[in-house]
């Protein structure tokens, strides 16, 4: 900005000079400067109280956010809470009929075993009652296979083919009894030995599907807790 000289109007000096001449800045006046610093002032005041609202905006929106984030992790952990609920009574249902059939099942086997056992004392008519044991074993069988799970199924049928195999051995042992009496020791002992195979065999099974029934009770546990 260019100075600008100004005269002042003075009385005459002795040397005959009327007025001097000074040097003023423009715009550089008390004046100019005091409305300056008024607008910057006011600027600085209207920037500020922009920037205030800015932040209380931000601020408000990240707390609305915030919020809403809590709110969605409550709902899901409520949802959570609610399945695993669902699952346990589910399961806890289920585990009792489970349980029933797996014993019902058990039971039966142990009375096809007492039915071979009684092999030396029987007579014709104990064949029928051994069929009758297995056709029970049979029908139990289809309940363990509706209650479930898949992974009880082959170890329950590995029991009732065990069972039915039974019957040729204990049915030969039998006619070596009645129909020989006085036959050779040889042929007897064999019967005997191939009906004590078949039941070791019977009585192993249905220790595995006892062992296979225990873990899917337990799976049955685990998974309502």
């Amino acid at each position: 900005m260019s100075p600008r000289p100004t005269t002042e109007e003075k009385a005459p000096r002795p040397d005959g000079v009327v007025g001097a001449a000074r040097w003023e800045p423009v715009g550089c006046s008390a004046g100019g400067v005091g409305q300056t610093v008024a607008m910057d002032a006011g600027t600085a005041a209207v920037l500020g109280a922009m920037v205030g609202a800015v932040g209380t905006t931000a601020a408000a929106f990240a707390t609305s956010w915030w919020g809403a984030r809590s709110t969605e992790r409550q709902l899901a952990a409520q949802e959570r809470s609610a399945r695993r609920q669902l699952g346990f009574d589910h399961h806890r249902e289920r585990r009792e009929p489970r349980r029933q059939a797996y014993a019902d099942f058990i039971a039966q086997g142990r009375a096809v075993e007492r039915a071979l056992g009684r092999y030396q004392d029987a007579h014709v008519g104990e064949m029928d009652v051994f069929h009758q044991e297995v056709e029970k074993l049979d029908h139990l069988g289809t309940h363990v296979q509706l209650e479930g799970p898949e992974s009880i199924i082959e170890p329950m049928l590995e029991v009732t083919g065990e069972a039915h195999r039974c019957i040729k051995p204990l049915g030969e042992a039998i006619r070596a009894l009645e129909d020989h009496p006085q036959a050779d020791e040889r042929y007897r002992r064999s019967t005997t030995d191939d009906l004590a195979m078949a039941g070791l065999e019977f009585t192993a099974a249905l220790k595995a599907f006892a062992d296979a029934g225990r873990r899917a009770l337990e799976a049955d546990g685990t998974a309502a807790g």
